[in-house]
């Protein structure tokens, strides 16, 4: 398959649910790549638990059929993605390399599933806006 029917078919809003405990994350795919996300976490302030809705940002290319290339900014430094589809779900490999802190490789995914727009969590669709309203450099 060639990275530009891939593009199509990434380009839109999914809900993502990792193989691990403890987040929530929508995100949207631009039809250029760039990829605008709200994650719903939990975080200690003051000794008190919080949670709120979380925005990102990642400008995306597409590296090979199977492999997104992801920065926070342009010319910034780099990462990728390995992704592929099992049927119309998308699965982003998230998995961690070993390092000299943590011996074993993290193996982590995502199984995303596109989601209607009237579907989003309230609150989901005003972090996009959000995110989408600050330059992006």
């Amino acid at each position: 398959m060639n990275p530009d029917s891939i593009t199509s078919r990434l380009v839109g809003t999914w809900h993502a649910v990792p193989n691990f405990d403890g987040m929530v994350v929508y995100f949207r795919l631009l039809d250029d790549l760039r990829y605008i996300g709200a994650s719903y976490v939990t975080e200690k302030v003051h000794g008190r638990e919080r949670q709120r809705w979380m925005g990102m940002r990642v400008w995306m290319v597409m590296e090979s059929d199977s492999v997104l290339r992801c920065s926070y900014k342009i010319g910034g430094s780099t990462w990728t993605r390995g992704i592929h589809f099992e049927g119309e779900c998308l699965i982003l490999d998230c998995t961690r390399p070993a390092t000299a802190e943590e011996p074993e490789p993290a193996r982590l995914f995502y199984r995303c599933h596109r989601i209607a727009e009237e579907d989003l969590p309230e609150g989901v669709e005003e972090v996009f806006d959000k995110v989408m309203a600050k330059e992006w450099t």
